[in-house]
C-alpha cells in the first residue's frame, strides 16, 4: 500500500506543479498585454494630441498669410457695418 500512496501522493505533486506554472504563465501574459494595450493607448493619444497641435499651427499659419496678403494690397483688416 505503501507504493501506491507514494505513486498518488508523486502525481498529485507533479500537478500542483503543473498547475502553480500554468497560472503563473497566465498571470505574465495577461500583465504583459494589460501594460501594452496601455501604452497603444498613450500612444494613440500622443498622436492624436500632436496632430490637433499640427492643424491649429497650420491654421494659424493661415490666419497670419491672409492677414500679411489683406495688409500687402490694402485692405482693410476688418469690415465695419456702419461704414
Amino acid at each position: 500500500m505503501h507504493m501506491l500512496d507514494l505513486i498518488s501522493m508523486m502525481k498529485e505533486l507533479h500537478y500542483e506543479n503543473y498547475r502553480q506554472q500554468q497560472t503563473e504563465t497566465r498571470e505574465l501574459h495577461y500583465k504583459n498585454y494589460r501594460q501594452q494595450q496601455i501604452e497603444t493607448k498613450e500612444l494613440h493619444y500622443e498622436n492624436y494630441r500632436q496632430q490637433q497641435m499640427e492643424t491649429k499651427g497650420l491654421h494659424y499659419e493661415n490666419y497670419r498669410q491672409q492677414q500679411m496678403e489683406t495688409r500687402k494690397f490694402g485692405e482693410p483688416t476688418h469690415i465695419s457695418i456702419f461704414g
